[in-house]
């Protein structure tokens, strides 16, 4: 629902856009890559499923044991599910504050997918205590509560902000979004609701009170592009709550703790406003001198939108089993990645290759990993003689359902074979993977409306010494790329070969440009006692223009961690002053010459041969340029008091250690290949290599074989190398028969690995 006209495309890099793309949910990219970035989503609410629905029809009796077969593998896909199993409508729902610059901030947005039943609200009526405890703290864990109980749907979730003083509240101008797995033909999905506190407040809220105001998909499961804007005058009064605008009893303002105010015992109204200033209230703090919604013209509080997202990624998995059949029992390891959602159950289903059966085996005690679409299961489990021979028999198949698909989203059919088994995990690397801590960067862009773009965000962390700009003197033919284009292809080579650093990458919106107001977050896992990550230099293009940028020009003006590892990040704004000219290229402001402003090629203006020093601004208004043209009438930096260009805030969540877990076959051929299949979910970050090597346990060993060109790794950190052929000789075979083989995956964070599995032969 943005307001704002639509502008030309910047000339963006291949790795811009790919980053960009890679923001969405489960998409890959092949190795190597820049480290992954993560956008803010959140992962809907499910129901657990009790049984397994048509999956679980009997489908006959146990057949004879076929074979002695002790190892076992499944390829787990959609197609071939029996069910007819969907992988839904992706759907991106995305909010902004509209208010001013020291206007009113929003808690993190309540979502809630459902039939048009779930009514938030009702004025002239008291609210519920779920409605009570957002509207009064913020607090949306018990209106989510109402929700699940109402039975009118249970996809759910909330829209958290970055910018502000702390995690979770939204900023003034401040654009936040989350991408949910839905069914346009279930009719608990067909519509949506919202929820956010006002604050500071007592008791102020915004909702949509009609439950029916916002469908998602019409009767025939079309999508509708839904969304609306609340004003000012629309703002509620939850009535739970007096508006004494006290420090201690208003959220926001100063309140210690929650439900510390005056009961009203009121219902649910129209919001009165703040005390007028000069009453000691809210907008006498300076930090809120702009948030009098009641009575400022125009003055509006959220945007919400829905976008229907066009690609999304088949789910798929892998699992690896070994029978010792002197215990009973099967050890697994099974990966999923790609789901729609959270796994509810996941069971062995007896059954043919096509044909639905009854449920043998249920793995929920052997469940690990699963949340954000990536689901593992690693343990042991018992099974009878007649599963054993149902196994032999190529007659058992892994099913995973998720309340999108409650019949199951992926199956596989379990295949017996002679494969060499390792599951991979941090135990078995030789040097403890590193812990590592959760970065957090956003970037904003602070142009007014109709102001200037940002191109995708190079961003480096460093040791100080990565000095890729200076005012006064010349570019460098790598900055010039980013200055004229947007390229950072040039420069991400640069920094590469400086041994500066290793991680970079880049901060898009998703369609890749920062338009004004624009807010983009990538999230990566560092190590910060490493010298290497004690600094951050970044780089964007100003657009349209023939060479304008904002970069850093001093590599130690930003530092995120100090010398003992300690986070130190703070936030700061580029102002207008700090717009530079490269000095490369003339500053004609042709359309044909000047990007996002009609150029069609990269490099096409005239060249200038100058130092790097402040942009004299665009051509006046009357004179042809950048400024005539409607798309960016307020794009005259140089001279609107107080433009600003780009905002950066950083955190860092408490550290933790990796959680990675997957599993490895390789199945000998006759002559002299084999088939691997490696699958690793929830690893810190792109795998750089993947690699078989030959060691025993607990010592590290050359390669035999490298995998990595046949790797891709999501954005969730889920690695799949599958049916990767790979050539052998008789060496290989008896390393492999003496338990001297074992798989190596290593990340930017862990170079010496972070998980690893010593593979064995089947008993």
């Amino acid at each position: 629902m943005d307001r704002r006209t639509a502008l030309r495309p910047a000339h963006t890099s291949r790795t811009a856009r790919t980053t960009a793309a890679g923001h969405d949910m489960h998409s890959s990219t092949p190795l190597p890559r820049l480290p992954r970035a993560h956008q803010v989503l959140l992962a809907a609410g499910a129901v657990l499923v009790a049984g397994c629905s048509s999956d679980d029809d009997d489908s006959g009796g146990t057949p004879g044991v076929v074979n002695t077969a002790t190892a076992f593998t499944s390829s787990l896909d959609r197609v071939q599910t029996t069910n007819s199993a969907t992988l839904g409508s992706a759907v991106r729902v995305t909010v902004r504050n509209e208010a001013p610059d020291t206007g009113t901030f929003l808690t993190p947005v309540w979502i809630g997918f459902h039939d048009g039943s779930f009514d938030i609200y009702d004025q002239g009526v008291a609210a519920t205590a779920g409605l009570e405890s957002l509207a009064e703290d913020g607090d949306a864990a018990a209106l989510g509560a109402e929700f699940q109980a109402s039975g009118a749907g249970t996809v759910e979730g909330l829209l958290t902000g970055v910018l502000g003083p702390m995690e979770g509240p939204i900023a003034p101008g401040e654009t936040v979004s989350g991408v949910f797995r839905l069914s346009g033909t279930d009719a608990s999905a067909r519509y949506v609701s919202y929820a956010s506190m006002v604050i500071p407040s007592n008791d102020a809220f915004v909702a949509n009170g009609n439950p029916m105001a916002l469908e998602v998909f019409d009767a025939g499961g079309a999508f509708q592009a839904p969304g609306l804007t609340d004003a000012g005058a629309d703002v509620l009064d939850a009535g739970t709550e007096v508006n004494d605008e006290s420090t201690t009893n208003t959220a926001f303002f100063g309140q210690a703790a929650p439900n510390t105010g005056t009961t009203e015992g009121g219902v649910v109204t129209n919001h009165p406003g703040f005390l007028a200033a000069g009453m000691g209230g809210i907008l006498d703090d300076a930090m809120f001198a702009g948030a009098d919604f009641e009575n400022v013209p125009g003055y509006e509080v959220l945007t919400i939108s829905l976008e229907e997202v066009s690609t999304i990624a088949e789910p798929t998995g892998f699992a690896t089993a070994t029978l010792n059949e002197g215990t009973m029992q099967l050890s697994i390891d099974l990966s999923v990645g790609g789901l729609s959602g959270d796994v509810t159950v996941a069971h062995l289903h007896r059954g043919t290759a096509g044909v639905a059966g009854p449920v043998e085996v249920d793995l929920a005690p052997i469940f690990a990993v699963n949340a954000g679409g990536t689901f593992t299961a690693s343990g042991t489990v018992s099974v009878t003689a007649d599963q054993i021979a149902l196994l032999r028999a190529g007659e058992m198949y892994f099913n995973v359902h998720t309340s999108l698909n409650p019949m199951g989203e992926v199956r596989g059919q379990v295949a017996a074979n002679d494969a060499a088994t390792a599951p991979l995990g941090a135990g078995a690397v030789t040097t403890p993977p590193i812990q590592g801590t959760e970065l957090r960067i956003t970037a904003q862009n602070r142009a007014p409306s109709l102001g200037t773009l940002q191109t995708p965000v190079w961003f480096g962390l460093h040791n100080g010494t990565f000095d890729f700009v200076d005012v006064g003197s010349p570019s460098s033919p790598e900055f010039e790329r980013l200055a004229e284009d947007g390229n950072v292809e040039p420069l991400g080579g640069l920094f590469s070969a400086s041994s500066s650093g290793t991680v970079s990458g880049v901060i898009a919106s998703p369609g890749g440009p920062l338009a004004p107001g624009a807010t983009a977050t990538v999230r990566l896992r560092v190590d910060p006692s490493a010298s290497t990550n004690r600094y951050f230099s970044w780089a964007s293009m100003v657009i349209p223009s023939n060479d304008a940028f904002v970069a850093t020009d001093d590599p130690m003006e930003t530092e995120l961690f100090d010398a003992g590892g300690s986070f130190v990040g703070a936030g700061f704004t580029f102002p207008a002053a700090r717009i530079y000219d490269a000095g490369t290229e003339v500053n004609d402001e042709i359309p044909a010459n000047t990007a996002a402003f009609g150029q069609a090629t990269p490099d096409t203006g005239t060249t200038e041969v100058a130092n790097v020093g402040a942009h004299p601004g665009f051509l006046a208004p009357g004179m042809g340029g950048i400024l005539d043209d409607m798309n960016f009438a307020g794009a005259d930096f140089a001279n609107v008091v107080g433009y600003e260009t780009l905002r950066f805030d950083f955190g860092a969540a408490a550290s933790s250690a990796p959680t990675a877990t997957g599993s490895t076959a390789v199945r000998l051929g006759s002559g002299d290949s084999a088939t691997v299949d490696v699958r690793v979910a929830n690893l810190s970050g792109a795998a750089t290599a993947v690699t078989l090597r030959n060691a025993s346990a607990g010592s590290d060993g050359p390669i035999l074989a490298d995998l990595t060109s046949a790797a891709t790794t999501s954005a969730e950190g889920d690695l799949v190398v599958a049916n990767e052929t790979i050539t052998i000789d008789q060496a290989f075979r008896d390393a492999l028969a003496a338990g001297d083989v074992y798989v190596e995956v290593t990340t930017a964070l862990n170079p010496a690995g972070e998980v690893r599995g010593q593979v064995a032969t089947a008993p």
